[in-house]
């Protein structure tokens, strides 16, 4: 049941790759708002060791506007996935991931096959990843206090661009409640 979900954060995650070992360089890539904040993250004191302390349930289920299962992080420490409905093929997905050693350039310089733009108001840095023609590809990332952290919410192919990035904002902004 979390196989699609996985899938396209694993597809997310290739692209995103493809800018750290020699994509286009954020001068010749249409990155809409230009190339997001640069040396966030990578420096401070530990990360916090669980991503589903980021976020409750109820902060979850508010944002997404249906009731999500609790967090898990059973298949990867390092992510927090939720989910509607709870225990069944999920039609909203949620998820936050404490990024390893990464800072924000690593995830936020534009490239071939997506587009980055750079976010102000959310944690010391951030950006919106789009990948066209994927929406539930999309995702944000935000640094706080030396770490990067990305959020992801899916609707299925019911989701539009503004909504997930609107649950995306919402979600960073109540992760960055829980961070010290």
């Amino acid at each position: 049941m979390r196989s699609a979900s996985r899938l396209v954060l694993a597809l997310s995650t290739v692209v995103l790759a493809a800018a750290c070992t020699g994509g286009a360089s954020p001068s010749s890539a249409g990155g809409v708002g230009g190339p997001a904040p640069s040396s966030a993250g990578g420096v401070g004191g530990p990360a916090p060791s669980n991503p589903c302390s980021l976020l409750t349930q109820a902060e979850v289920s508010q944002v997404v506007g249906q009731a999500v299962g609790p967090g898990d992080n059973s298949t990867d420490s390092h992510e927090c996935e939720f989910q509607y409905p709870p225990n069944d093929v999920p039609q909203v997905q949620e998820s936050i991931t404490i990024e390893s050693e990464t800072k924000v350039d690593d995830l936020c310089t534009p490239g071939d096959g997506y587009t980055v733009t750079a976010l102000t108001g959310v944690g010391d840095a951030a950006c919106s990843v789009d990948v066209p023609g994927l929406s539930s590809g999309d995702n944000l990332v935000f640094a706080h206090a030396g770490h990067v952290y990305t959020v992801a919410a899916s609707f299925g192919s019911q989701g539009t661009k503004d909504q997930i990035l609107g649950a995306d904002k919402a979600l960073a902004l109540a992760a960055l409640t829980h961070l010290p």
